[in-house]
């Protein structure tokens, strides 16, 4: 008994606590008072509505989970999340802080520059398009409330394609690819959606697509592969020599076939097509097949055997048509 008190008078009561509505030492246990321990008064006493926050009554969070004062994170459900998911959650507050945070001007200058690495890299266009894309792009968030800032720069990419057709023809579903490779979500719908409304700022050239605008870039497709048929055919040749020779072939053929030849025909089956005729017309080695130019460009092997047989070979291979 007399350890006890001796212990008693010796501690200090420097970590006193409230527990079950008294204030009791931690060190030796004694009760210091007996008054029960009330919550403090709210930070705005003259405010009628109690701060939550500071009682530790849950707070819902911009992104949609909840957190109270004592760091236990749930969801919608009222249930506890796993630590994988509180690393997540942290991870998406702090980037949508940031991504809030951003003006116009900081995406024009930070955003700009991963999308154009996009389209210089992954889908290989010309500095010339990727300016007038930009030009595009800056002319119409000017005029326009934009939701979707990607949306609109691969829309302002296909006005620019659109209007430099003899440097690069790339389509929508290739462009909405490329987005989405990058982690991007663009889709066919929205590109068309946001076409029809934003052309009215652009001034577009509206002339169809002929068969010339697509032979660079399918001759550069086929030529790319070149190097594998060449061993597989055990043929030797000079390849830059023998690509120029293959383009301008086909320059000369489709200058021969008049528009009402065209009228119906698919003008970049029909390039391809164009290419095939002129390996025949040079080489004669069946360097080119049908399935070979369908892998190389994405076409039909079918449609491309079609366009031969039907217009190219009774116009320009009489002697083979005959037999």
């Amino acid at each position: 008994m007399t350890q006890s008190t001796e212990a008693l008078d010796a501690c200090q009561h420097f970590d006193c606590r409230p527990r079950d509505g008294y204030i009791v030492c931690i060190n030796c246990g004694l009760v210091l008072d007996r008054a029960i321990v009330n919550l403090p008064p709210p930070v705005h006493e003259q405010n009628k509505h109690l701060n939550r926050s500071f009682y530790g009554i849950r707070t819902l969070n911009p992104l949609g989970s909840s957190m109270n004062i004592f760091n236990i994170f749930k969801d919608h459900k009222n249930n506890y999340l796993t630590p994988e998911l509180r690393g997540l959650y942290q991870r998406l507050k702090r980037r949508s802080r940031f991504q809030f945070q951003d003006s116009n001007d900081a995406f024009l200058k930070r955003g700009l520059t991963s999308l154009v690495k996009i389209v210089r890299e992954d889908l290989k266009l010309s500095e010339q398009i990727i300016m007038q894309s930009i030009y595009y792009f800056k002319k119409i968030f000017k005029q326009v409330k934009v939701k979707n800032r990607i949306v609109l720069f691969a829309v302002c990419l296909l006005f620019a394609i659109k209007n430099n057709k003899g440097h690069a023809l790339v389509n929508i579903k290739e462009i909405c690819e490329a987005f989405n490779r990058n982690g991007h979500n663009v889709k066919v719908p929205m590109i068309n959606k946001r076409f029809f409304e934003y052309k009215k700022y652009i001034k577009l050239d509206n002339k169809a697509h002929r068969a010339e605008d697509y032979i660079p870039r399918l001759v550069s497709d086929i030529f790319s592969h070149i190097d594998e048929r060449l061993k597989k055919k055990k043929i030797n040749l000079i390849v830059g020599q023998f690509r120029n020779v293959i383009e301008g072939k086909c320059f000369e053929l489709l200058n021969e076939l008049s528009s009402f030849e065209r009228k119906g025909r698919n003008p970049k089956i029909l390039a391809g097509a164009i290419i095939y005729l002129s390996e025949r017309l040079v080489l004669n080695q069946r360097l080119f097949t049908y399935n070979y130019i369908a892998k190389c460009t994405g076409l039909n092997d079918c449609s491309i055997r079609s366009h031969f047989t039907g217009l190219l070979k009774p116009r320009f291979l009489v002697e083979e048509s005959l037999l």
